[in-house]
């Protein structure tokens, strides 16, 4: 099992390498028998997010039918809104926001739990006009999404282009992509580690260190839709089922991972399907009947790795989601190991 007092660290870090490094060396002098695992570092990848709130406030409750405005200006020295009725003016960290969108077009906060649908766009391009398709509060440095929508934001920003070299410089094994749309985001990324790679000092053997192998987190419309190109291009594939969910429809979500998983299992690269997997046990001790389904299912579909994200990195019962996700895990694996000995015993007797 993973020594506790390094998962609380790695909880707790943040991002930060200087700790994660030093968790590393101490996690190296707990003695563990045959220690298989593999370090797989998650980048941030290029995102919209909300920025500053009206009136610096902390939370603003908006109004469902309320009139919305979406800018790329500061809008923190406004007055607040006087009711959730509005009008509201959110601010948004993503330059090309009115020439993404389109009228009738829907933006989505905080994981698609407030829906805003584009009236009208500002011919300058400087701010977008929409209303609330529900209500719910709002805070600074949420998630903002835009559905059927291809951005014009880099393959790395300069914090996943910092996370790569160190990446590179502790020897980790994999590390995540976020939100690759295309090869060539791919591509960009090999190229970068690359670079980096050939910038560190030889090893033992006198030979250049191993560059860590691209794992590309599929969590877009436009993902799904060059998946072939990207797969062809990537070490492996983690479907991201998080911010898919809310980029395509959440009824297609599950085909999606089922043709993305299988595709992996064609091609002999690994799949990790990951997200919400045990989400209740971020909360409760026990996962629902449904999750350990979604769990053992996974793995019986071909899955190469399940993952856990909430429940361990933010949630109140990490040890027991490790605990419950690695019981699920061995007890698919029984029944795919039965069924492939079943499959083999036929052949030999045809």
């Amino acid at each position: 099992s993973y020594p506790a007092h390094n998962l609380a660290l790695v909880r707790n870090s943040k991002g930060r390498h200087d700790v994660l490094q030093i968790g590393s060396a101490q996690d190296m002098k707990v003695p563990h028998v045959h220690n298989l695992r593999a370090i797989l570092v998650d980048t941030k990848g290029p995102e919209i997010r909300t920025g500053p709130l009206q009136g610096n406030a902390e939370v603003v409750e908006i109004a469902a039918g309320a009139p919305v405005e979406i800018t790329i200006h500061d809008v923190s020295n406004d007055a607040p809104p006087e009711s959730p009725d509005g009008p509201h003016r959110l601010q948004v960290d993503y330059q090309s926001i009115a020439k993404t969108v389109k009228v009738g077009g829907q933006v989505l906060l905080d994981d698609g739990l407030l829906a805003l649908q584009v009236l009208e766009i500002d011919p300058k391009q400087e701010f977008v006009s929409l209303v609330a398709l529900n209500g719910g509060p709002i805070k600074k440095n949420k998630g903002v999404n835009l559905p059927d929508a291809e951005l014009d934001l880099p393959a790395l920003t300069q914090k996943d282009k910092d996370d790569l070299k160190w990446a590179c410089e502790v020897g980790a094994d994999f590390v995540a992509a976020s939100f690759i749309r295309t090869a060539s985001n791919v591509r960009s990324v090999v190229a970068y580690l690359d670079r980096c790679v050939s910038q560190l000092p030889l090893n033992a053997d006198g030979k250049t260190p191993l560059r860590p192998l691209v794992i590309s987190k599929i969590e877009s419309k436009e993902g799904v839709d060059n998946f072939e190109d990207i797969l062809e291009e990537s070490d492996g594939i983690m479907v991201a089922r998080g911010d898919l969910g809310v980029e395509i429809p959440y009824s297609k979500v599950f085909a999606q991972q089922k043709r993305m998983v299988s595709a992996c299992n064609e091609v002999g690269k690994p799949v990790i399907v990951a997200t919400q997997m045990l989400d209740s046990m971020q909360r409760n001790p026990r996962p629902t009947r449904a999750e350990v389904t979604d769990v053992g299912t996974a793995v019986l579909d071909g899955a190469d790795a399940v993952m856990l994200s909430g429940e361990t990195a933010a949630g109140k019962y990490p040890i027991e989601s490790i605990r419950a996700m690695a019981s699920v895990v061995t007890e698919a694996d029984h029944i795919v190991d039965a069924t492939e000995l079943v499959i083999r015993d036929k052949r030999d007797l045809s």
